[in-house]
């Protein structure tokens, strides 16, 4: 089958994938150290992992109440702790932030100052909403 200006039927074969725009963009900047991309690359990471889980939650029985409250005193459901693993996780293998908070932690989480990262980042890992990052730089 011909290939139509990046489409073989109604499916696009050249995708702008949020990695890829990241990447043309850090490219059109020559001082950029790339760290901003990788922490971009890590959040995509959780996210994708993050609905993985979501469609699997009937099968892994990952619906319903964990059991425990989080630092608001809300009780923590099953899918939000199973998110805020993987953000927490994700984010600290990208040695790209030094300090997270999250709704689900009653204490900030010191990761440690790798290369010199000074990203904060406070997230609010509730599938039922979106996942809230803001990522702050001291």
């Amino acid at each position: 089958m011909a290939s139509n200006g990046g489409k073989i039927g109604d499916i696009p074969t050249d995708a702008m994938t949020l990695n890829r725009f990241v990447m043309e963009e850090q490219m059109k900047h020559p001082g950029a150290s790339g760290s901003l991309s990788l922490l971009l690359s890590s959040l995509c990471t959780a996210c994708k992992a993050t609905e993985a889980a979501v469609r699997k939650a009937g099968i892994a029985q990952l619906y319903g109440i964990a059991g425990d409250t989080n630092a608001t005193g809300d009780e923590q459901k099953k899918l939000d702790v199973l998110a805020n693993e993987l953000f927490v996780n994700l984010l600290k293998s990208s040695y790209q932030t030094c300090a997270m908070v999250s709704e689900e932690n009653e204490h900030m989480i010191e990761v440690g100052l790798y290369l010199g990262s000074t990203r904060g980042i406070v997230m609010v890992p509730c599938l039922l909403q979106t996942v809230c990052c803001l990522v702050t730089s001291w």
